[in-house]
């Protein structure tokens, strides 16, 4: 399941490095958004999205649970990994 920002960005048939220039972002601020190393969408990202047609609301829920989810196969792939030895 791919990051929901990282697909509505291509959605769009932006790069990266175009979204932090509509956001007024770095690089950096997308690639952390969409590698889910912060906890929400930045706001300043998620309004570009929203600017360009994106549902901010299901955005963020979409993030939020893309999360979660990611966050259960990390805990359930250690869980293997020390019970396998």
């Amino acid at each position: 399941m791919d990051n929901p920002v990282k697909r509505e960005r291509r959605r769009l048939g932006l790069t990266q490095n175009q979204l932090a220039l509509m956001a007024g972002v770095s690089t950096v601020r997308v690639y952390e958004v969409e590698r889910g190393s912060t906890p929400k969408i930045s706001p300043r990202v998620l309004q570009a999205l929203e600017c360009a047609g994106v549902d901010g609301g299901r955005l963020a829920l979409e993030y939020a649970a893309w999360r979660e989810l990611a966050g259960l196969r990390l805990r359930d792939s250690v869980r293997q990994g020390i019970a396998n030895g």
